[in-house]
């Protein structure tokens, strides 16, 4: 089952697609902020990750690149 985190701050467009998620057999873990997500997500390696463009306090490439700061395209 693929482990997909969403970062949303958005909640109602954080149910949706982590409703659409859950009908395709995804595991979600959903977040509503860049500082929760990061603690939580380097724990494990998610198979997709999800991010919102335009979180309060960072960008979303903000984030992916403290999420996976090796990646040559970043």
């Amino acid at each position: 089952m693929p482990h997909v985190p969403l970062i949303e701050d958005d909640q109602e467009l954080l149910d949706l697609v982590s409703s659409y998620l859950h009908r395709y057999g995804c595991q979600v873990s959903t977040f509503h902020n860049e500082l929760e997500s990061i603690e939580l997500t380097l724990s494990w390696t998610p198979d997709l990750v999800i991010i919102d463009m335009m979180l309060p306090g960072a960008d979303g490439l903000t984030v992916l690149k403290q999420l996976a700061p090796g990646l040559p395209y970043l």
